[in-house]
């Protein structure tokens, strides 16, 4: 070949470009819809008041900074879920910050 590249090293690069795509592929399949999201949403805030009460109200046992830690890394992360604010808005953002 003219760039010095053999037949085995052109075949090994054709071979990961394929498991590449066919993984591609699969993984593009299992990321969720917008309308999955919205359907199970409901569910989710339940499940997240539910949490933060039983955040709000757990004894700290001298662990006080512990606890308002999680709760605020949790708010980080339902701060930056795009999806669930596009539905919900940041409506449950005083909570959050009554747990922590």
């Amino acid at each position: 070949m003219a760039f010095g590249i053999s037949a085995k090293g052109l075949l090994s690069i054709l071979g990961v470009a394929a498991i590449g795509g066919f993984q591609y592929l699969d993984m593009k399949q299992l990321i969720p819809t917008q309308s999955v999201f919205v359907q199970y949403h409901s569910s989710y805030v339940d499940q997240e008041v539910e949490q933060l009460n039983t955040l709000r109200h757990m004894p700290s046992i001298g662990f006080g900074n512990f606890i308002s830690d999680w709760g605020f890394l949790q708010f980080l992360q339902y701060f930056g879920d795009e999806e669930s604010r596009n539905v919900n808005g940041y409506g449950m953002s005083p909570e959050y910050m009554a747990a922590v």
